[in-house]
Order: C-alpha cells, then structure tokens, then sequence
C-alpha cells in the first residue's frame, strides 16, 4: 500500500512539474513573441466576421486584417489594447468594425455556452491569461470550469511556439446568397431561445466607450460594413435605435464613424446576408480606402 501511494505520490509530482514546465515555456513564447512580421501594418482592421470576410488588406496600403470569426467588442477591445501596447511611438491607426448585431448580449451569452466558450478560450487565450481582469471589468459572467479547462487545454498540455491564433486574419468567400439563411442568422443575433428579443449587452457599450477613451491622436476609426437589404429590414427596432444613440454619442466625442449599413451593393458582393464575399470586398474596398484617404488629410 506504502509502495502505491509513494508511486502515486511520484506520478502526480512527475505530471505536475510537465504541466508546468508547458505552461512556464508557453507563457514566455506569449510575451516574446511579436504581433506583426515585417513590413509592419500602419492600419489595422479589427472586428468580427464582417470585417474578416469584408476587409481585404491586400487592397489597402500597409494593412493587415485581424478580424476573427464571432468576435465579442470587448475582445476586440482588450486585442486593440494589446497592439497599442506593444506599438509605443509607431503611428498606427485602428478601423474597428461595429454593426446592431455587435451589441447583442448574445455575445455575453457567448461565455456560458461550452460550444461558444471553448472556441474563445481556444483562440483568445494568451489575451484571457489569469487572473483575466477582463472578466471582472465589464462585469462578465462565464463558465469557469470551462475556463480552467481551456487555459489547461492551451497552456499546460504540450509545448508550442507560436501562439496567434487570436491575431485573426482575411478570410476570402464566394458566392453563397442563394443557400444563406436569413431566419436563422437573425433569430441567433437578436432573439433568445424562447424567441424574445435579446437586451443591448452593456459590456459592448463600455467596450466602446473603453475604445474611445483610450485613443491615442484620433487613431480609432469605427466602420460599418454594408449588410443585405433584406437583413437590415428585419434587424428590431430596439437594435436599430440603441445603435444609432451610441453612434452619435461618439460622433459628438469626435470619433470618426464611417457608415456603409445600407450602401448599395449588388446581390453578387455577398457571402450571405450579413457578409461580403470576395467580389463583394473588393468593390467596396474602392469606396473605403477613397473615404479613408481623405479622413486621413483633414
């Protein structure tokens, strides 16, 4: 029995110094390792799917997209914060995407829910490290036994060197408009389970509120990419108001906020109904950059 227990005992030693040493090695590739490789990005796209998919950085000069799939404001947020950090003295300007759908409490939601939660801790986790204060400042509520689960999964399990997944990327799309369904997307954006409408998530205020403060010489720039007509007439009422109250509280802050919700594209530039697809991009890449270029020489 004395033998089981020391072997045991020497297992549970052995196990616990592997898992730390991966945790030590990953942690210190974390904090070495450089967000951009040369040339270095002087404009940066951040947001959700509908930059990922919307924004090719091919087209713009210096640019690199860092847009990720589902992406919660208050990521982007501490992701901005993160670039900010590491780019002191390098003039960097940041085009964050928002749209009505960003301020769903869905995306709160989203840290409760294993098959949301697991893919945020499997990609975001070098910037939700413990203790995590990002939890703790917008006031999020998540499961922690996942939490624990993810950082163990990513930090602890084997050693890795690189780690930058969360950096996002371009994703270039066809056309899928005829098999896309329209119901569905709207009923995950701004209805619960039960069909009632979803709240407007205060940490996606505070996000951007956060965003605004923290701006250095007026380089955040907020851009709302076009959606289908037939999206942006069934986003509710409640959505449309709260967004266009928000807006124009930063308007007044003097945030620059380019607006392309209802610009005229064909059927042919979209993905589905809430995303452009490759074609889609590249025409409205003309629009933008043009917008951009004069933002940039008043």
């Amino acid at each position: 029995m004395k033998l089981f227990i020391f072997r045991l005992l020497a297992f549970s030693c052995c196990w616990a110094v592997f898992l730390a040493g991966n945790y030590l090695y990953n942690l210190s590739n974390i904090k070495s390792e450089e967000i951009f490789e040369n040339p270095q990005p002087s404009l940066i796209f951040m947001g959700d799917s509908h930059i990922m998919t919307g924004i090719n950085p091919n087209l713009f000069e210096h640019a690199t997209n860092m847009g990720y799939h589902g992406e919660p404001l208050y990521i982007t947020q501490l992701k901005a914060q993160k670039v900010q950090e590491k780019s002191i003295g390098e003039n960097r300007r940041f085009v964050i995407g928002i749209g009505p759908q960003n301020l769903s409490d869905f995306n709160e939601e989203k840290l409760l829910k294993d098959k949301y939660a697991k893919k945020i801790w499997d990609t975001y986790y070098p910037l939700l490290l413990p203790p995590a204060p990002l939890f703790k400042k917008y006031d999020l509520k998540y499961d922690k036994r996942s939490y624990l689960k993810g950082m163990v999964r990513n930090m602890c399990l084997y050693p890795r060197n690189k780690h930058d997944r969360w950096k996002g990327h371009f994703e270039a799309r066809a056309y899928a408009l005829e098999t896309a369904n329209l119901q569905k997307t709207i009923q995950r954006h701004f209805y619960n389970s039960r069909g009632e409408l979803r709240d407007v998530s205060q940490a996606a205020i505070r996000a951007l509120d956060t965003l605004c403060y923290a701006r250095k010489a007026n380089n955040i720039i907020f851009v709302i990419l076009p959606v289908h007509p037939a999206y942006k007439e069934q986003i509710p009422q409640p959505f449309i108001d709260s967004f266009q109250k928000i807006t124009q509280k930063h308007k007044k802050q003097g945030i620059p906020i380019l607006d392309y919700l209802e610009y005229p594209l064909p059927d042919s530039a979209f993905y589905d109904y809430d995303h452009l697809n490759q074609e889609g991009a590249r025409i409205f890449a003309r629009v933008l950059n043009a917008d951009l270029k004069q933002l940039f020489q008043q």
